[in-house]
Formats: structure tokens, C-alpha cells, sequence
């Protein structure tokens, strides 16, 4: 099954097109998710780094980044350190 829409949650029926960014990596990152859907999301996601601009890129993969190892102030954890490398690379490939 290909996912148009979000079948459930804040977003409900829309379009994945028309959901923030953020929202779609909050999906991925908290839900257990079919496999077909969770696909369709991160096809979504990459086809917003490739047509965004640099700034738009970055917010976007510093969010998701920020999100998954749940930072909110560099406390000079390894956490801190994880982020900033991967968000390093994901900067070189992309």
C-alpha cells in the first residue's frame, strides 16, 4: 500500500505533502509504524532535503537530529557529541 495520507494522529487524512517536517520525524522517531507508511514518510522527507534549499536541509536534519537523542541544551553529554557527528555526516552526503 502506498500512503498518500497520514491514517491517524494530529494529522489525520492529509496529505503527507502538506505535513511539517518536523511532525513527519516525530512520526518516525515515536510510533511504531507499518512498513509501507514509515516508507512513505522518510521517501517524503528525502524528497524535501533534495529540492529545499542548504538552509531549509539543515533545519530540517538538525530537527530531526535534535529529536532523536531528545536534546534540548548541550549538557556536554555523549548525546551532545552523537548529534553533532551525525549530523556532520548526514551534511557530507548530502
Amino acid at each position: 500500500m502506498i500512503y498518500e495520507k497520514m491514517p491517524f494522529g494530529k494529522y489525520s487524512g492529509v496529505l503527507l505533502t502538506e505535513i511539517p517536517s518536523n511532525y513527519l520525524i516525530h512520526s518516525l522517531e515515536s510510533f511504531e509504524l507499518e512498513v509501507e507508511l514509515s516508507e512513505c514518510i522518510k521517501d517524503e522527507i528525502f524528497k524535501r532535503l533534495s529540492i529545499e534549499n542548504d538552509n531549509t536541509k539543515l533545519s530540517i536534519i538538525y530537527n530531526f537530529l535534535m529529536q532523536k537523542y531528545n536534546i534540548v541544551y548541550d549538557d556536554g553529554t555523549n548525546q551532545a557529541c552523537n548529534a553533532i557527528e551525525e549530523f556532520y555526516s548526514l551534511i557530507q552526503s548530502s
